[in-house]
C-alpha cells in the first residue's frame, strides 16, 4: 500500500518490485531494482528515507525514521533480512543486515569488507 503523509507521496522507481501487502508512508524514495515484500513497513513520517539500488527489505522488516531530522539511507545493494527493525541509521553499500535469534543484536556484514560489525541492539 502506498501512502501520502502530509502532502508527501512516496517516489518509487518504475522498476522497484513493492509486495501489495508492504506499506509505503510518506517522504520516502525507492530507486531502482528495488524490493519490498510481505508485510515490510518503510515509514517516512517526520524525516525521509531514502533506498538506493537494488536493495531487499525482507518480510516483516519495518524501516523508519526519528524526529529531529534523522533520516534513514540505505545504500545501493543492502540487504535486509526478516524481521529486522531499521530505525533512523545510514547503512553503507553492499551490506547485510539480519538477526541471529528474535530480540537479539542485529548483525551488520559489508560484502565490500572482509569484516563483520555488530549493529544496533533491540534491548
Amino acid at each position: 500500500m502506498i501512502i501520502s503523509h502530509h502532502g508527501v507521496a512516496p517516489q518509487i522507481d518504475p522498476s522497484a518490485y513493492i509486495r501489495q501487502s508492504a506499506h509505503i508512508i510518506g517522504d520516502v524514495h525507492i530507486g531502482p531494482e528495488s524490493s519490498i515484500w510481505f508485510n515490510a513497513v518503510v515509514r517516512g513520517d517526520v524525516c525521509y528515507i531514502h533506498i538506493g539500488t537494488r536493495v531487499n527489505i525482507q518480510d516483516t522488516a519495518p524501516v523508519h525514521v526519528f524526529s529531529g531530522g534523522i533520516p534513514t539511507i540505505l545504500g545501493e545493494g543492502v540487504s535486509i533480512a526478516h524481521n529486522v527493525v531499521v530505525p533512523a541509521c545510514t547503512i553503507h553499500n553492499f551490506t547485510l543486515v539480519y538477526c541471529a535469534a528474535p530480540r537479539s543484536l542485529a548483525i551488520l556484514f559489508r560484502t565490500s569488507a572482509a569484516s563483520a560489525a555488530p549493529g544496533m541492539s533491540s534491548k
